[in-house]
């Protein structure tokens, strides 16, 4: 009898030990809808970008389990709100609303600043003048993109504005297009990505003026990891000690 006791508390130790050695961490989806230069697909299938490198970066350091899908960005906003399922969303750009529905990394890359776009006929209208004053004229239209983040300062601005939106739902390379059309007085860019943009469709150059305005860019614009609370604070804290140890925001903040 004594035998057969041993023998099964054996038994159980080891199935709850090969029981135990089987259970993975959940696949986080890190979720993406195609922005250039932050993220996108080629044609081939191959991933691009500053926010794909930094993910996997961090989560290879973390040694966390991650996969990338790609979304339409008001799909990716539903299953960030609804909370059904571990997801990231890499370099996104701080808000208090996301902070809100989930968790928020340390900084992973400093904007670069934010500029003005208008018809190039129209530079003059706006050369000089306080964004603010700008956003309050009720004639304005804005273009912009519904569910984006803008800088720090530029997202409360939008927030408050008396000018009128404009939202076509097209993604900022299309929206540098409606620019040039005069389908809007104004639309906003992060530098970086207005820059690769109109290197894309340079026949779009002579038809834009690029307007600065420097009242814009006075608080820093950080971008971080931002998951759903379905992603444990275990998880968490792995990305942000990965991301001191990669010293992301420091390089970014350098480019």
């Amino acid at each position: 009898m004594a035998r057969s006791i041993c023998l099964l508390v054996a038994w159980l130790t080891c199935f709850f030990a090969v029981a135990e050695s089987n259970i993975r961490p959940e696949t986080i989806n890190l979720y993406f809808t195609g922005r250039p230069p932050f993220i996108w697909r080629d044609d081939a299938g191959q991933m691009h970008g500053i926010s794909y490198e930094i993910g996997e970066k961090v989560f290879k350091q973390a040694q966390l389990p991650y996969q990338w899908v790609k979304a339409p960005s008001a799909r990716v906003q539903h299953y960030f709100v609804t909370d059904k399922q571990p997801l990231c969303l890499v370099n996104w750009i701080y808000t208090e609303e996301r902070e809100r529905y989930g968790r928020i990394s340390l900084p992973t890359y400093q904007e670069h600043d934010y500029v003005g776009l208008v018809p190039v006929g129209d530079a003059a209208n706006f050369s000089g003048h306080q964004i603010d004053a700008l956003l309050n004229n009720p004639a304005m239209v804005v273009l912009f993109k519904e569910g984006y983040a803008y800088s720090t300062v530029l997202t409360n601005l939008l927030l408050n504005m008396r000018a009128a939106k404009a939202d076509y739902r097209g993604d900022q390379a299309h929206n540098v297009r409606l620019i040039a059309e005069r389908r809007a007085n104004i639309a906003f860019f992060e530098q970086q990505e207005l820059s690769l943009i109109l290197k894309q469709q340079p026949d779009l150059v002579d038809k834009v003026a690029i307007i600065q305005f420097p009242e814009l860019n006075t608080v820093p614009t950080t971008r971080h990891i931002i998951c759903s609370k379905s992603v444990t604070e275990q998880q968490m804290l792995k990305m942000d000690q990965a991301i001191e140890q990669l010293k992301l925001i420091s390089v970014s903040a350098d480019n």
